[in-house]
């Protein structure tokens, strides 16, 4: 939470709200916090599969738009292939 945001401001809200989409995106709390101590946003972020396999297909590029509940990636478990 912004130092000089009271606890109901819009500041604070705004930062519950961007808090609470990144754990929905999977993001552990412990890494959301260390974004937030950040001065500037990062160029990137890792984001966890939360399954273990390979990636077969991409189908996104970099500077694509993508939707809510669009498919960016195949992953597929190769120990259970045959």
């Amino acid at each position: 939470l912004p130092r000089d945001a009271a606890p109901n401001s819009a500041a604070a809200v705004l930062y519950a709200a961007a808090r609470q989409k990144l754990e929905l995106l999977g993001l552990p709390g412990a890494q959301v916090d260390q974004l937030a101590r950040l001065a500037r946003p990062p160029a990137t972020v890792t984001f966890r599969s939360p399954i273990t396999g390979h990636v077969t297909e991409k189908l996104v590029v970099e500077g694509d738009a993508v939707a809510a509940g669009e498919r960016v990636l195949r992953l597929s478990d190769r120990g259970t292939m045959w």
